[in-house]
């Protein structure tokens, strides 16, 4: 998951944001692989389903704060250069 703050890029894998955010109690909730169309599926209804979850919390105003809470990585974004 990304998100734009101040020149920087932030990135935090979606499962530890939703932990972060307290929407989900522990990891392995979610699938990030699939070896078949179905399995494909569900990993990707599973993952949407964490997006919408931490959404609200993202479009607060605390998005930055929350993301950096959950240990995202920083970039600097060369698209406002």
């Amino acid at each position: 998951m990304s998100l734009s703050d101040s020149g920087f890029i932030l990135r935090c894998d979606v499962e530890i944001l939703a932990l972060a955010a307290g929407v989900v109690e522990r990891r392995g909730g979610i699938s990030y692989s699939a070896a078949s169309l179905r399995a494909l599926r569900r990993s990707l209804e599973g993952q949407a389903d964490y997006v919408r979850r931490v959404h609200p919390t993202l479009v607060d105003g605390k998005g930055p704060e929350m993301m950096r809470k959950a240990g995202a990585r920083e970039y600097i974004d060369q698209r406002r250069k």
